[in-house]
C-alpha cells in the first residue's frame, strides 16, 4: 500500500489513507484520516472501522475519485484482498480441530467480504 500511495503522490495525485492508527508517513504529501471508534475485540474493530468509513464517505464521497481498500470494508470502488479466501483458510488451517461454528471474529470477516455489511 505504501508503494502505491507514494507512487500516486509522486505523480501529483492527492492521497488520503483512512486507518485506525498510523505511524510514519511513507510520503510527506500523504494525508491520514484516522477513524478509530471504540470497539471491544478484533471482530468489532473490523466492523466499526468499516462502518465509520461508510459514514465518512456518505458525507465526503465527492472529494475522492477512487476509494481503494485492502479488504474488510464495503464502501470501496476497488478492493485488494490479500491472503486468499478466508473461508478456505479456515477450512485448511483448522482442519478436523475446527468446531462446527467458526469463531465470531471469523464470521464477521466472512460477512464483511461476502455481503458487505
Amino acid at each position: 500500500m505504501n508503494y502505491l500511495a507514494c507512487g500516486l503522490c509522486e505523480r501529483g495525485h492527492e492521497v488520503t489513507i483512512a486507518c485506525r492508527s498510523h505511524a510514519v508517513k511513507p510520503h510527506p504529501d500523504i494525508k491520514f484520516l484516522v477513524l478509530s471508534k471504540f470497539a471491544i475485540g478484533s471482530a468489532w474493530r473490523y466492523w466499526a472501522f468499516a462502518r465509520a468509513l461508510e459514514q465518512f464517505l456518505a458525507d465526503n464521497r465527492e472529494q475522492y475519485d477512487v476509494v481503494f481498500a485492502l479488504g474488510r470494508t464495503w464502501s470501496q470502488d476497488i478492493v485488494r484482498v490479500s491472503g486468499g479466501c478466508h473461508q478456505t483458510w479456515l477450512d485448511t488451517m483448522a482442519g478436523p480441530r475446527r468446531s462446527a461454528k467458526p469463531k465470531f471474529k471469523d464470521r464477521v470477516q466472512l460477512r464483511l467480504v461476502l455481503t458487505g455489511k
